[in-house]
């Protein structure tokens, strides 16, 4: 098993496993709200099928249930360009912290 030669490697490798983790519940976060949105919009288009044979008002609940799918598409179009914002900046940092071992 390979062993960390100093403490600031070992600080390092560890503040980027956090990165890590904290970059992953972002994307799992945006993967789920996505699929909740498409799944929403397809709940939608069966109650627009379904509504016209039914003899009751569906347009409020089908309304309501279309903008919650936009909202949980907003959030997760949101949440994946934190990503890559935070990922942009996590290749410049690493990028200087290679340039900065080369020099020493």
């Amino acid at each position: 098993m390979p062993q960390v030669a100093s403490e600031i490697h070992k600080d390092r490798l560890l503040a980027e496993m956090n990165d890590l983790w904290r970059r992953i519940k972002i994307i799992n976060w945006a993967m789920r709200l996505s699929v909740s949105s498409a799944l929403l919009i397809c709940v939608v288009i069966i109650r627009l099928f379904i509504g016209t044979f039914a003899p009751f008002d569906l347009s409020t609940v089908l309304a309501s249930l279309f903008v919650l799918a936009m909202l949980l598409l907003v959030l997760a179009l949101l949440l994946f360009l934190m990503e890559v914002a935070i990922s942009s900046v996590k290749m410049l940092q690493s990028a200087e912290y290679l340039i900065t071992e080369d020099e020493k």
